[in-house]
């Protein structure tokens, strides 16, 4: 009730012309976030901003619940940059709005992709191959039910098409190969996936996730088009 009074009182005397709810230390939990924005929103007749900080990894989700509960800024930045662990990053945000709130916010989402590596290579600041959506490894592929999946209906295993923002499928070759990964290759060089057998498909499957496994990488395309 203080800072409800308080945040009124501001906006009646024409104090302020914008109110920013901060979560300087990162340690909000979304609905603390939706909590305290929803109760700023509620008194006053202005833009309310969220400013949210990834010290538990919540940055993102606390900037949606933000915009969910009526917030009209959010504070972003492209690979999450920041001081400390960083602040919502910009692709996160804006796909989470569109793809998850069904909010349109007039950002060119395909471009998430190539923005993310450009300022990667201007910030000296290397993202992680695990990061959502812009990392190398966010749809990358190699458990064969799951890329049967992906062939079959698209939106099973998968949270939106990598086009969405600027990515690719990339099936991978590993201990969690089946015989989808190999027909799928094969396609990739332009050959025929009845050019095997149903046997010479188990010999391949067995060679590629033995060697997987035991020398723990991912097999690349090469050398299992050199096993042919």
């Amino acid at each position: 009730d203080v800072i409800r009074d308080e945040v009124r009182r501001m906006d009646e005397e024409d104090l302020v012309d914008s109110i920013s709810v901060i979560d300087r230390s990162g340690s909000a939990n979304p609905h603390a976030m939706r909590y305290m924005v929803e109760q700023v929103v509620e008194v006053v007749d202005m833009p309310v901003e969220a400013h949210c900080h990834n010290d538990f990894g919540q940055a993102a989700m606390n900037a949606l619940f933000a915009a969910s509960a009526g917030a009209e800024v959010i504070d972003v930045c492209v690979n999450g940059l920041g001081e400390r662990t960083g602040n919502p990053d910009l692709a996160q945000v804006a796909a989470g709005l569109e793809h998850l709130y069904d909010q349109e916010t007039a950002i060119n989402l395909d471009q998430m992709r190539a923005l993310s590596k450009e300022v990667e290579r201007r910030s000296n600041f290397d993202i992680g191959e695990n990061t959502p959506l812009v990392g190398d490894n966010a749809f990358r592929f190699s458990a064969g039910y799951i890329i049967n999946g992906i062939r079959q209906n698209l939106f099973t295993p998968v949270c939106l098409h990598p086009h969405a923002v600027g990515q690719e499928f990339e099936f991978l070759l590993d201990k969690n190969t089946t015989r989808t990964n190999l027909e799928i290759k094969l396609e990739d060089a332009c050959l025929d996936p009845d050019v095997l057998t149903d046997e010479e498909y188990d010999d391949f499957v067995e060679t590629v996730t033995e060697r997987s496994e035991s020398q723990q990488r991912v097999i690349e395309d090469h050398e299992f088009y050199d096993l042919n």
